[in-house]
């Protein structure tokens, strides 16, 4: 099996094959009003999605994607190579380019009938279940980088502590704000707050204690410590300065 990703000219053959699951799996529980918004949308919409193809002599699954926020929007696998890890390989695929991006989650709005399936890849339920077109849809992410929390790193610091934050005006930065120098050499600038060091700092060596992501966009950071012992509140606190104004979600090192 052939896991890439599609050129412009391949797309079409991508819908296509969208469209043959959709029809022969009863248009996927949706009503006709759901069915007809959902054809619109790949017509559409389809061919400005980025792509992974599975391939074994010709086209057997996909996987498309909106590359702006790697939100999941179509996902299928010909009726008779499904449960053969196609869609698996589909997935790890679309994980690892995303890693590469510095990209926080990934996003899929799932029908509720395929929400194990996407529970079993390490996706999470966010937020309560919607009916829509005769059926029920949840929004699910899955969360990238949790293989940081408790390792150590080192911050190359850009905005030291008490400096003037460039990009909010009359605010301080109230602890040291860099990038992770070990994710430099892959292309990647993670940005990472310093947590426990109330004075400046040119770099900083410790622990990643918590991650935070933006419900809005696609963008993850670092909190290093050189304790792993830490009051949550007073690390949410600590970085309000610049965190206040996003939607986030704090994911920590327990224990």
């Amino acid at each position: 099996m052939n896991i890439r990703k599609l050129e412009q000219d391949e797309k079409n053959d991508a819908l296509n094959l969208v469209r043959e699951v959709f029809f022969t799996s009863g248009n996927c529980g949706l009503n006709k009003e759901g069915a007809h918004s959902f054809l619109e949308y790949v017509s559409a919409k389809g061919e400005m999605l980025e792509y992974f193809g599975a391939y074994e002599g010709d086209l057997r699954g996909i996987i498309g994607y909106e590359p702006q926020d790697y939100h999941i929007a179509l996902f299928f696998v010909r009726k008779e190579d499904q449960r053969k890890g196609i869609g698996t390989k589909l997935m790890q695929a679309l994980i690892r380019e995303a890693e590469e991006a510095e990209t926080g989650r990934l996003t899929v709005r799932a029908l509720d009938k395929a929400v194990n399936a996407y529970k079993a890849f390490g996706f999470e339920e966010d937020g309560e279940s919607k009916q829509e077109y005769g059926s029920a849809f949840q929004e699910m992410e899955y969360l990238l980088g949790k293989e940081w929390l408790g390792r150590d790193v080192t911050v190359t610091v850009e905005l030291p502590y008490g400096s003037i934050h460039p990009g909010l005006p009359d605010t301080l930065c109230s602890c040291n704000v860099g990038y992770v120098e070990e994710l430099v050499s892959a292309g990647n600038f993670i940005d990472a707050y310093v947590y426990g060091l109330n004075e400046p700092c040119e770099s900083f060596r410790g622990t990643v204690i918590a991650l935070i992501y933006h419900r809005d966009s696609s963008s993850i950071r670092f909190v290093v410590s050189n304790d792993r012992k830490y009051d949550k509140k007073d690390v949410i606190n600590t970085v309000a300065f610049a965190e206040q104004y996003s939607d986030t979600r704090f994911l920590w090192l327990e224990g």
